[in-house]
């Protein structure tokens, strides 16, 4: 399984001590299952691009969400606490 974060998460947790420690909890989780996190910058340009190359992108900007929507991909996108629900069962 290969999954993508949005390396515009990094910034985000910076600000919201939930939302990090929910990353953080999601990273020894999947790396518990022996699935990495490809860390990479994700921008609207090359969502398309790049959304055949991962089962589950994970970011916390809206208007990716938005436009995955448009791509029909949404079912791949995850905000950080969504993808820790899921994962939570692994």
């Amino acid at each position: 399984m290969r999954i993508l974060l949005d390396s515009n998460v990094y910034e985000e947790v910076r600000s919201d001590s939930v939302l990090s420690d929910n990353l953080e909890e999601l990273r020894r989780i999947l790396e518990d299952a022996g699935i990495q996190l490809d860390p990479r910058t994700l921008s609207l340009d090359v969502l398309g691009d790049i959304a055949d190359s991962y089962d589950f992108i994970i970011t916390e900007n809206r208007d990716i969400h938005k436009a995955s929507n448009k791509l029909n991909i949404i079912d791949k996108m995850l905000l950080v606490d969504e993808a820790l629900q899921i994962f939570r069962g692994y």
